[in-house]
């Protein structure tokens, strides 16, 4: 936050009430992947596919993506790479 430059200063209240709840939403989230994960721990896939699967945490697909090998990461970029050039040409 102190890095946008249409910042200024942030009163130690703001900053207060902005962590805690940012602990709240992950204390939340990590608790909801647990729960549909079914399983013993918690892992970065269960985050992913909790994320992949609800709408409201849509906003965390580019930040928490699935994983994936390197090949199919290598055949998804060459599709992208296609479509861009079609639309080119296009």
């Amino acid at each position: 936050m102190k890095s946008s430059p249409e910042i200024e200063q942030i009163g130690s209240e703001t900053l207060y009430l902005i962590t805690k709840a940012t602990e709240l939403f992950v204390d939340y989230l990590a608790k909801q992947a647990f729960e549909s994960s079914k399983g013993k721990s918690l892992t970065y896939k269960n985050l992913a596919d909790y994320i992949n699967k609800h709408e409201n945490m849509a906003f965390l697909k580019d930040i928490v993506p699935q994983t994936m090998t390197a090949k199919n990461a290598l055949i998804e970029v060459a599709k992208q790479n296609a479509a861009a050039n079609k639309e080119i040409l296009e």
